[in-house]
C-alpha cells in the first residue's frame, strides 16, 4: 500500500515547519496501524477476554462420575511397614515426580517416602528448638528443582534439603509486623526458587492488604491491597479469611473466599481475572460478609485442583434442595464449558450405637469418582496436587475385606489383573496404601 504526502509551499517559515511536524505525526500515525494490523492485533476489551462459567444449582447437573470419564491413570503405593515410618489415619499428604511426603499427626512426624513407597527418613521434628517446628504443619511442598521441603504453619516457614538437613526457620508473626499487615497469613504457598506467597486475613474488614509475595528471607516482594472493606460483627474465621491459592503450570492462581473470580499473576505480578463464575445472584454482597449469620441462600465453591481440561470445585448451595447436606464436589470441564455437580453415593449403610444405647444405621455418603477402571475402591476427594493428581490413603484392612463399593463392569481388565496381585501381597498389619488417581 503506497502513501502520498502533498508538500505545501507557504511563504512564511514558521507555517512551513508546522506542517512539516503535522506530516511526520501522520505518516508516524499511519506506519503504527500498519504494524498493528500485520501482527494480528484486534481490539479487545478485558471484559472480552474473561471467560464466564454459570454455577446456579439444578437437577439436571447431578450426575454420578465414572473414572473411565475423567482419570487417565491409577497407581497404588504401599508404603514401607517397619517401626520407624508407621502411620495411622491422621494423614497429611504431598507429592512430587519421585517423592510422597506425608505427616502423621498422631505422631507429630513427616515422613519421605520415595514414589515407589520405600521410607528414606524423617524431615524435622516437633519442639522449640530453632531447628524444629513449635506448631504443626499445615502446608507442605517438595521442590525437587532446588532439592527443598518446606513446612508451614499460620506462625511459621522451615525450609530442609531433601537429604534431611535443617536450612532456615522464618517467623511469619515478624514478616506480617514488617509489612505492616495485622492479621495472620493463612495459605503459605512456594511458588518458584525462594518465593512464596499467602492471603492475608481479612476478616476483620478492614485489613489493608489481601496477598503477599515474599522470600525465604523475609523481605517483602509485593503487597496487594485490599479494595473489600465492610463493618464485621466478628474478628476470627468466617469465609473471609480463606483463599484459593495454587500453582497452575508455574502460573500462580488465586480466589478469595466467597469471590466469584479466578485471578492469574501475570509476569508483571498484577493480579489479572480470568475466570468469572456466575452465582446467578446467591453471592453474598459485601455488607453481609461481616455479620454472624449468612444468608441461607449464599452460594460460594473453593477451588481444589486445576488440570489442562477440568477444574475441580467444592460448592456450597445455600437452598439445599435435595438433603441436608450442602456441600457439593464439581468438576467444570473447560473445553465445554459445562458444569456438573457430582451427585453422592449411598456407599453403606454404618452400624451405631446412639447416645441412649439404641441401634442405629446411619447411611454413609461417598462423594468422588465411582472405579469403573480396575474394580478397587471408588476415588474420594481427600487430598489434591498442584500437577493434577488425587490421593487417598487406604487401610490394608480396608481392602482386604472388600469394604467399598465400585463399578459393576471394568474398562480395564489387565489394570484390574494388576489390582488383584496387589491384593495378594497385601497383610492387613502393614502401612496404608495410596490410590493415586490422576485426571486427564
Amino acid at each position: 500500500m503506497n502513501f502520498y504526502f502533498t508538500t505545501m509551499i507557504i511563504e512564511k517559515e514558521s507555517s512551513k515547519q508546522k506542517w512539516k511536524d503535522f506530516s511526520a505525526l501522520g505518516f508516524l500515525t499511519v506506519l503504527f496501524l500498519i504494524i498493528l494490523q500485520s501482527c494480528g492485533y484486534s481490539k479487545k476489551t478485558d471484559e472480552d477476554s474473561i471467560q464466564r462459567i454459570e454455577v446456579c444449582f439444578s437437577k439436571d447437573k447431578l450426575s454420578t462420575l465414572y473414572a473411565s470419564e475423567f482419570i487417565s491413570d491409577i497407581e497404588y503405593v504401599c508404603l514401607e511397614t517397619s517401626p520407624e515410618c508407621l502411620i495411622g489415619d491422621n494423614q497429611k499428604i504431598c507429592l512430587s515426580d519421585n517423592y510422597i511426603l506425608i505427616f502423621f499427626a498422631g505422631a507429630s512426624r513427616c515422613l519421605l517416602f520415595s514414589r515407589q513407597g520405600k521410607f528414606i527418613r524423617h524431615i524435622g521434628n516437633k519442639g522449640q528448638g530453632p531447628r524444629e517446628y513449635v506448631v504443626e504443619p499445615s502446608r507442605f511442598y517438595i521442590d525437587e528443582k532446588s532439592n527443598m521441603i518446606y513446612l508451614s504453619s499460620l506462625s511459621e516457614l522451615l525450609a530442609y534439603r531433601i537429604t534431611g538437613e535443617f536450612v532456615k526457620k522464618l517467623n511469619l508473626n515478624e514478616l506480617t509486623k514488617k509489612a505492616g499487615i495485622t492479621r495472620n497469613l493463612w495459605s503459605v504457598t512456594h511458588w518458584k526458587d525462594d518465593l512464596f506467597c499467602s492471603n492475608v486475613d481479612i476478616s476483620t474488614g478492614k485489613e489493608p492488604y489481601n496477598f503477599v509475595i515474599f522470600t525465604l528471607e523475609g523481605d517483602i516482594v509485593k503487597l496487594f491491597p485490599n479494595h473489600l472493606i465492610f463493618d464485621s460483627e466478628i474478628t476470627y474465621g468466617g469465609i473471609n479469611f480463606g483463599a484459593d491459592i495454587y500453582n497452575f503450570n508455574g502460573q500462580l492462581s488465586f480466589k478469595r473466599g466467597g469471590s466469584d473470580t479466578l485471578f492469574r499473576l501475570n509476569d508483571q505480578m498484577e493480579l489479572v481475572p480470568e475466570l468469572i463464575f456466575d452465582l446467578c445472584g446467591r453471592e453474598i454482597p459485601t455488607h453481609m460478609r461481616g455479620k454472624r449469620d449468612i444468608p441461607s441462600t449464599y452460594t460460594g465453591f473453593t477451588i481444589l485442583m486445576e488440570t489442562e481440561n477440568y477444574l475441580l470445585l467444592r460448592c456450597e448451595f445455600g437452598d439445599k434442595p435435595f438433603s441436608d447436606l450442602s456441600m457439593f464436589h464439581c468438576i467444570y470441564d473447560k473445553n465445554s464449558n459445562k458444569l456438573t455437580i457430582i451427585k453422592p453415593e449411598n456407599v453403606r449403610d454404618i452400624r451405631q450405637i446412639g447416645f441412649d444405647g439404641k441401634e442405629l444405621w446411619v447411611k454413609k455418603f461417598f462423594s468422588g469418582f465411582v472405579n469403573d477402571l480396575d474394580g478397587g475402591p471408588n476415588m474420594p476427594f481427600s487430598f489434591f496436587t498442584d500437577c493434577g493428581h488425587t490421593i487417598h490413603s487406604i487401610h490394608p484392612y480396608y481392602l482386604l475385606t472388600r469394604e467399598y463399593n465400585s463399578a459393576k463392569t471394568v474398562t480395564h481388565p489387565d489394570w484390574q489383573q494388576r489390582f488383584q496381585t496387589l491384593l495378594s501381597n497385601l497383610d492387613e498389619e502393614d502401612n496404608s496404601v495410596l490410590m493415586i488417581s490422576t485426571l486427564k
